[in-house]
Formats: C-alpha cells, structure tokens, sequence
C-alpha cells in the first residue's frame, strides 16, 4: 500500500526552555457560544496573521515570540465554516543552519491538499510552525529541528499559540462555528494534538492522531533521556468528552529506529488510547504495520473524522458505525 510521504512524516519528542506557569490556563473573557465549548481567548499580544487571502503564510507575535503559521480558507466564506489544526511532525535543520529554506507550512499544506480540504468540507485550515528548538544530544552533537514543546510543563507558549490563532480565525470569520474546531498532527504534531486534547480539550470537536500518543515516562524508555529532560504529556482527563482517533504503525513505529527506539509511538498510542477509554471517550484505534509512516487512506480518514463532528455531540462513528475506515480500525474496547 502507498505510503503518505512528506518531509514532515518523521518523529518528534518535545525540549526546549523551561516554562513555569503550568499548561491548563486559556485565559481570555469572551463570551462562549451557548454550546459549552470555551470561549475565545484573549489575544496574548494582540496581534493576528495575515488572513486576507487563502494559503498566505505570515508571521506574527504570540506569547512574545515570533511565530508563522498558513492559512487556508474556502472560496465561499459566509457559509458556517468548521476549523481543523494540523500540526506537522518534527524536520531536522543541518548542521549551522538557523531555519528551513523553503516554505514548511506551505508544504505541509499542499501536501495535504489543505485548499481542497477547505472548499470541500467547509472549514479553515490553521497549519502553525513548531519552533525551532535546540538540544546538546549525547553523541550527536548540538541537534536542532522545528519541535513541538511535548515535555512535561513545557507547553504553555505553543498552547497560547493554539489560543490565538482560534481567537484570530473566529474573529476574521464570524461564520466560524466554534463546535466545529478539530485537531489533527503526525509523529511530533500527533504528540502536540494529545497536549491540545489534554489542556485545551474544551475547545475541541474532535482529534485525530497518525503515530502520536501520550505518557511516556523517561524511567520507561530507555534511551529517552537521549532527547527529553522530563517525562512527555504525562496523562490528564481532558475537560470534556473528545472523540479519538489514533492510528500507529506497528512494531516499526519507532523513531529512530527498532534498533535504537528513543520513542515508541505504538507504545505510546496503546497507553493514551487505554487511559481516553477509561475516562469513557470515545476511541477508534487504526492499527497497520507500515511503521512510521500514514497511507492515504488513513490521511483521508483522519480528515473526515475531524471535519464530521460537532463539539459535546455522540459521534457519527458511534451512531452510525465506523463504515469504510481502514482495514485494521476498530472502536475501542468493545467487547472487552
């Protein structure tokens, strides 16, 4: 089976400079929608991106840093628009180099045909950076990659990037439709989805995940501590009930590889997916042995799951069925 490849389909564990403030405050006062979906944030520095043509990519401040994001929107923007966040996985920069020279977000865009995606299903696609973060790695050397903040306490500028960039699109669009904001990410952008879910879970629709997961403690994994100084995404009960999906790709989803496993992102998957049914979420799990690596089937059915469901509604795949999912998707603990 073909495999999706783009050079953001690789692994991502988080590092980088310590935050203090904790991950769960949104912040912000504006008023919600009636739904119990959380209201707008207040802009962290009162600034936006550039939302005056689709796929314009632009930088703007956020949390006081500098951060670039693409957006894409449909050709009709009075209809009721859904929103859908793709985080992209992690991309090593060479050695010296102090950003990628080319377009990131962009590529990830056309890569996941982000303009058909939203003239299709009626939503805006927010495709933000990771930042550019740097580790001195045991053996390898000063490492540094476009990295998701996936570390234990960690998370609060990229989360305030998240509150953002919901607040700029809901504003830009007033036919955006807050119950209808989902999430979605590969490798180091699936890992971010879990910390999205996790501390920002009253804001969210729905989330779909290709080779994430959550709650890989540093004394669990052997050559963890290669990367990470502190645990990643240990486990907490989202705010509200969040339909997952999570797909892996078997033994061989390991980064960097089998033979030297840093992360484990079946490992990985298997502990969020047990701990979202305990606290009764629904959950699809997809399961292949493609390794690290997403088919097109999977890529597709993870854009239907986050375009098809409204915010504190059962899901259409536990009402109707999971129908033509992928071979190797089944619901979660049914029949246990």
């Amino acid at each position: 089976m073909r495999t999706w490849t783009l050079i953001a389909l690789v692994a991502a564990v988080g590092c980088g400079d310590k935050d203090t403030d904790g991950d769960t405050a949104a912040g912000g006062d504006t008023a919600s929608d009636g739904s119990g979906v959380a209201p707008l944030a207040d802009s962290s520095n009162g600034q936006c991106p550039d939302l005056s043509a689709s796929g314009t990519t632009s930088t703007f401040s956020s949390a006081d840093l500098d951060r670039t994001v693409t957006v894409y929107y449909p050709d009709d923007t009075d209809q009721e628009l859904g929103v859908v966040f793709y985080f992209h996985g992690l991309l090593f920069l060479k050695p010296g180099e102090k950003g990628y020279d080319g377009n990131l977000t962009q590529e990830m865009g056309s890569g996941i045909g982000a303009q058909g995606l939203a003239n299709e299903h009626g939503v805006v696609v927010v495709i933000p950076e990771a930042p550019v973060l740097e580790r001195e790695v045991p053996v390898f050397g000063t490492l540094s990659a476009y990295l998701w903040n996936v570390e234990d306490g960690r998370h609060d500028t990229d989360l305030t990037l998240y509150d953002d960039l919901r607040t700029c699109v809901a504003e830009e669009f007033p036919s955006v439709d807050l119950d209808r904001v989902a999430a979605m990410g590969f490798s180091g952008g699936a890992l971010f989805t879990s910390a999205v879910s996790m501390f920002r879970g009253d804001t969210l629709a729905a989330a779909a995940e290709m080779s994430g997961g959550a709650d890989i403690s540093l004394d669990d994994v052997q050559f963890l501590s290669f990367i990470a100084e502190a645990d990643i995404l240990t486990y907490q009960s989202p705010a509200t009930k969040i339909p997952m999906l999570l797909t892996s790709g078997g033994e061989g989803d390991i980064w960097p590889d089998p033979s030297f496993a840093i992360f484990d992102f079946e490992l990985a998957s298997d502990g969020f997916e047990q701990h979202l049914v305990d606290d009764e979420h629904f959950v699809v799990r997809c399961r292949d042995e493609n390794g690290h690596a997403a088919t097109r089937d999977e890529v597709s059915f993870a854009i239907d799951w986050v375009t098809r469901h409204r915010f504190g509604e059962a899901s259409p795949y536990q009402t109707e069925g999971i129908g033509d999912a992928p071979d190797g998707c089944e619901i979660s603990g049914e029949g246990e």
